[in-house]
């Protein structure tokens, strides 16, 4: 994924897990193309938070006045979020169970980052049969 985060318009999200992804067990790689700063916005974490495991969400309708609704984790978890600073060209890899969101970018350029997912082969499930082995297609010789 390649994001265009523009001022006004960067796509702002509760703080949340990655949920909903092709396994329950990825890690995420966020590379930013610009340094990430105060004025750029970026990135914010709960540190230690993927020791929490798989905590249950709840709907954030109309969130910051967007029209949208997201789902987040609860507030009683969001203690003191950390914004996470990056020189541009860093890599930042974290787990799925991490919680984390985004910050406002109060520049008037664009936050080019490039937002990868990687999933180990035996977690996916459409990839696995009933008893539980990778499920991929046999080269088939002619």
């Amino acid at each position: 994924q390649i994001r265009f985060d523009t001022p006004g318009n960067d796509r702002l999200l509760p703080m949340h897990q990655e949920r909903g992804q092709i396994s329950s067990n990825e890690i995420t790689g966020w590379l930013p193309f610009v340094d990430i700063n105060n004025e750029s916005g970026g990135v914010e974490v709960i540190e230690q938070s993927h020791k929490l495991g798989d905590l249950p969400i709840i709907l954030y309708e109309n969130y910051l006045d967007s029209g949208n609704n997201y789902s987040g984790v609860e507030l009683k978890y969001l203690k003191n979020p950390k914004k996470v600073f990056m020189n541009k060209g860093d890599l930042l890899l974290f787990h799925t169970d991490l919680i984390h969101g985004s910050y406002s970018n109060l520049t008037n350029d664009i936050r080019l980052v490039s937002v990868a997912r990687f999933n180990p082969l035996n977690d996916i499930p459409y990839l696995k049969n009933t008893e539980s082995e990778l499920n991929i297609p046999k080269k088939i010789n002619k």
